[in-house]
């Protein structure tokens, strides 16, 4: 198996990413009821896994853009409990 480049990496994320919000359906939230936009869960858990890797590679766990991903992941799961 041959190693992709950074760039080519950054490349397959993009194209993952665009895979992964071409499943987006509208259900009705448990804890709101509400109507609410979704993804499927497995791809978006692993393309959030894919990208935290990547930017590790990249930049390394101390660098602000990791720190940043998972601040906004952090951010993302708490908007989307109930209030």
């Amino acid at each position: 198996m041959t190693k992709k480049t950074l760039a080519e990496r950054f490349e397959v994320l993009e194209q993952e990413y665009n895979s992964v919000m071409s499943t987006k359906y509208m259900g009705t939230s448990a804890f709101s009821h509400r109507s609410q936009e979704y993804i499927d869960s497995a791809k978006g858990n692993n393309w959030i896994a894919r990208a935290k890797k990547l930017l590790e590679d990249s930049y390394g766990k101390e660098s602000d853009y990791y720190k940043d991903f998972n601040d906004t992941q952090r951010i993302a799961r708490f908007s989307s409990m109930p209030r």
